[in-house]
This record gives C-alpha cells, structure tokens and sequence, in this order.
C-alpha cells in the first residue's frame, strides 16, 4: 500500500498529458482532480497541498493495517486443586527426623517442607485437612498462600486427637473437591502419615471410586524410620487413584519428594507463550479524517 504513495502525481501527470488520437477518460480521475482543485483554490496553496499530501499518506497508513505486536508473554497458567492431609496423632511427635545433625520430631519436617512446597504452587488453589481421632477440614480450597501457611504453622499434635482417622481424611477431602470443583482443574490429595488407619468411621470403598471415577490423584506418604507406617494399604490407595507412594525417612527425603510431586503436578499450560497484536490502522484513519475536514472547511 505505501507504493502508492506517488499516485496523486501519476494521475495529475496522466490528466495533465496531451492526447495523441484516441484517449480514453476515467471518472476517477476526474473526481479526483476535482476534489484536489476544490481544496486547494483558496490562499495557503504550498500549506494545502502539504496538508493533502499528508492526508494521503495516512491514508495508505490505515490501509496497510498496521500493529504493534507486545513482547513474549507467557500464558496464564491454568492451575490445580491441592489439598495436603496431615496426620497429627501422637506418634507424629516422634524425633527421627534429622536436619543439619540435628534431630525433629516428625511434624516439624512436614510443616517445613510444605511451606515450602506451597510457595511454589503459584497458580494453584490450597486446602488443608488434619486428622487424628477425628479428620476435620482445616482450611478450603484458597488461592491466599498466606492463609494456608499461617495455618499449617498453627498445626500440633494431639490438637484433633492421637488415632488416626485415615480414611475418614480422604473422604473428606474428596466431598471438599466434589463441592468446589471448578470446569478443567485438575485435584490431587497429598496425604502424609506415620501410622495405620484407627478411628474412621466410613468405609473407604465409595471414597476411592468416586477418586477414580473424577480422577483425583491421591499422593501418600509414609513418615518416619518405624514399622509402623500402612505401607501395604498407603501403597493401593495410590495405586487405585493414579497416584504414588512414597517414604520419607528425613527432612532432605521429603523435601525430594515434594519437589517429585510438584514436577508431576506442574500445570498443563507451563512455557506456553503469546504475543499480543494490536490494531494501530485507526490512528492515522482519524488524523486522516481530521485532516480532510479541516481542509474542507477551510476551503469554504
């Protein structure tokens, strides 16, 4: 469309051109030449005629659409429904975790290594059960990092009991997910204990169907250097819902597997990018506009 720029000057010379024989005359040209003796009959002639020829560039300018194209962005990131399950029973309190030579009991490392896990979980929505004799939710799905952090520093053991309501945390958590469930998002439970489930009062059964059937990955962890831990029961309700087990015997051992888990649950749109386009033709389409008004007004 810029190419067009020295038209005006093409058609003034092939008007102003003498014919020899046979000529054949455009309307278009004539309308055109028309126009251009209207605007410019009046003083200000050199001033007209610039005016014109700057219309008209503005014109080829809004013809030719032109855009802005914004720097690489990424894509918003769509984000997950987490809810992490944490065993306060008595035995959590047990200190076999060892951090830089020194020795934790075992709800030490999973506060620390969920706080950190949580910082990363940018886009995501966080929830919190806690169980002992009872399994309550502690905190709904929330995307306020701040929130579930103060919370989860707030957790002790024995503050809900010292059993351990396993499977009434999972169904729990399920009818927590079932409740708020958002088009699209994809659920995990992230569950961590240190012992075999004592106390539930609900079979489980319906709980892990429902998890298949609406694809909940439930992530189990076994805490602390004991015999204790369900091994056999943590490692099929896994198995059941596409998840994984694992044992934490330490603080660098769990935090290992948060970063396994976060890697798995990393967000489906991660290092997409875009680039925003925007139209710019109705900037010189307006100054365009301007100009051959005043132009015509002036002329009156």
């Amino acid at each position: 469309m810029l190419f067009l720029l020295p038209l005006p000057v093409v058609l003034h010379w092939l008007k102003k051109r003498p014919a020899p024989g046979l000529s054949i005359r455009f309307s278009l040209f004539a309308n055109l030449s028309g126009l251009q003796d209207f605007l410019l009959t009046n003083n200000n002639l050199n001033l007209r005629k610039s005016l014109l020829w700057l219309a008209w560039g503005f014109l080829l300018l809004s013809i030719s659409k032109p855009i802005w194209i914004d720097e690489l962005a990424e894509l918003p990131l769509k984000g997950r429904d987490i809810i992490i399950s944490i065993d306060l029973s008595g035995s959590m309190g047990t200190q076999d975790f060892v951090f830089n030579g020194r020795r934790f009991d075992r709800l030490y490392g999973v506060k620390k290594t969920a706080l950190d896990f949580v910082d990363q979980r940018k886009n995501d929505r966080i929830g919190l059960v806690i169980f002992g004799d009872q399994a309550f939710l502690y905190s709904p799905l929330t995307f306020d990092k701040n929130i579930i952090k103060s919370y989860l520093s707030q957790t002790k053991i024995g503050m809900v009991g010292n059993s351990t309501a396993l499977n009434d945390s999972i169904i729990i958590a399920i009818e927590h997910f079932q409740n708020n469930q958002q088009a699209g998002k994809q659920r995990a439970l992230i569950l961590l204990t240190d012992g075999e489930n004592h106390g539930s009062k609900i079979d489980i059964g319906t709980a892990m169907q429902i998890a298949k059937e609406q694809n909940i990955k439930i992530y189990t962890i076994g805490l602390g250097t004991g015999q204790g831990v369900g091994e056999t029961e943590l490692k099929d309700i896994a198995e059941q819902t596409n998840g994984l087990y694992f044992r934490a015997q330490n603080i660098n051992a769990l935090a290992k597997i948060y970063a396994k888990i976060n890697y798995l649950e990393r967000n489906a749109s991660e290092n997409l990018t875009y680039k925003v386009r925007k139209d710019l033709f109705f900037y010189p389409l307006s100054i365009f506009l301007l100009l051959i008004i005043w132009l015509i007004l002036r002329g009156k």
